[in-house]
């Protein structure tokens, strides 16, 4: 039905659970805070900064302090695990002979990628690509986190590792968005609830003041 007059603020604890009847709605909304889709009208404020949706390359210090975990999700195919992962530092730090730091290298070898990284894509299955993309997205030291149907493509064991490493994120209290079929999973982590109805942002909590 895509979002009309859509109000939403995000503060520092909140974990946001997102529900609606129809998933291509809850897709859009989290498709819109991750400044993936233009706004028609109004404005997106991210710590009080007006973003410019006029031009990609000035979204780009934004897109950079925010983590985006979907199954839409890709990296780069004619890159290897490692290229993926250095690209954001390659743009922003204008070089192009960097290594991985030790936080990304940890990450690769608690999920078990480590050695992998000189492999593309096309060569690794679902999961393994999966984990690189939570991975780069971890890695950004984010603002807040986006989290779409986070068990997709992650074995049982892979998802609670997982887990582990999201829990850290969140115990800091960085702000978190989250899209779950499994109720249990969004009880565990929400404090807070987004409802998507007729095109409209309804839940407790919604005229609380914070960023975003």
């Amino acid at each position: 039905l895509g979002l009309r007059s859509a109000f939403f603020r995000l503060h520092e604890g909140d974990v946001c659970s997102v529900i609606s009847g129809l998933p291509d709605d809850a897709h859009l909304f989290l498709r819109a805070l991750a400044t993936l889709e233009s706004p028609s009208g109004g404005e997106y404020l991210f710590r009080g900064e007006r973003l410019d949706f006029s031009s990609y390359a000035n979204l780009l210090p934004y897109k950079k302090r925010i983590s985006y975990i979907s199954p839409d999700s890709v990296l780069i195919g004619n890159r290897t695990l490692r290229q993926n992962l250095l690209l954001g530092r390659i743009y922003f730090e204008n070089r192009t002979d960097l290594e991985l730091d030790e936080r990304t290298a940890d990450l690769c070898r608690l999920f078990e990628i480590g050695d992998k990284l000189d492999m593309r894509p096309a060569q690794l299955d679902m999961e393994d690509v999966r984990l690189a993309v939570i991975i780069r997205e971890l890695t950004k030291s984010p603002d807040f986190i986006i989290l779409e149907r986070p068990r997709d493509h992650l074995g049982y064991r892979r998802f609670g590792t997982f887990l582990e490493a999201l829990k850290n994120f969140l115990d800091s209290r960085i702000p978190a968005v989250l899209l779950s079929s499994d109720e249990g999973f969004s009880r565990e982590f929400s404090n807070r609830e987004i409802i998507i109805r007729d095109g409209t942002l309804a839940g407790p909590g919604q005229e609380r003041s914070g960023r975003l």
